[in-house]
């Protein structure tokens, strides 16, 4: 009995412990469904860089001058959006001072939690499709890893082929 109740207990840890729910090669959310702050990106046919930001996070706030020098880099290739909390006006304040090469918009706290997002800083790279290409921490995205995305981006854009299954046909 003992051991039964450490199984459930244990099952249940590891299932409200789970990180984000995006998945590589899965479909990532509808950007039109954000409230922007910005004029939102007018060319969507670009690779997105999706970060999320908290101004009470000391590594959220120091990415902005990196998301800066992103979007100015890749101007041609990539959307930079940074989305915040609604409640969080100092955030609000920050990224309106340095809204110049990235998109800003806003979301509440029930729907973040709605797409998964349980902590922060965390960022996704999506395709043209909407196709996950990296989701993570965004301080382990490295800036040759981008630019590979970026590059490649043809390649991904291609529909994922289906998993073969076990059966072969005669």
């Amino acid at each position: 009995m003992k051991r039964l109740l450490v199984i459930l207990a244990l099952t249940t840890l590891c299932t409200n412990l789970s990180a984000q729910s995006l998945k590589i090669g899965g479909k990532a959310p509808k950007t039109d469904s954000f409230e922007w702050l910005t004029e939102p990106p007018t060319e969507k046919k670009r690779t997105t860089l999706v970060e999320f930001f908290h101004s009470s996070n000391d590594v959220c706030t120091g990415r902005i001058t990196t998301l800066c020098q992103l979007a100015e880099q890749h101007t041609d290739s990539l959307n930079v959006i940074v989305v915040v909390r609604g409640d969080d006006s100092r955030g609000l304040k920050i990224l309106a001072e340095n809204s110049g090469n990235y998109y800003v918009a806003q979301l509440s706290a029930r729907t973040l939690r709605s797409m998964g997002v349980r902590y922060v800083p965390y960022a996704y790279v999506t395709c043209p499709k909407r196709r996950t290409l990296w989701c993570g921490n965004p301080l382990f995205l490295e800036h040759e890893t981008l630019k590979i995305l970026i590059s490649d981006g043809k390649y991904y854009d291609r529909p994922l082929r289906k998993a073969a299954s076990g059966r072969t046909r005669r």
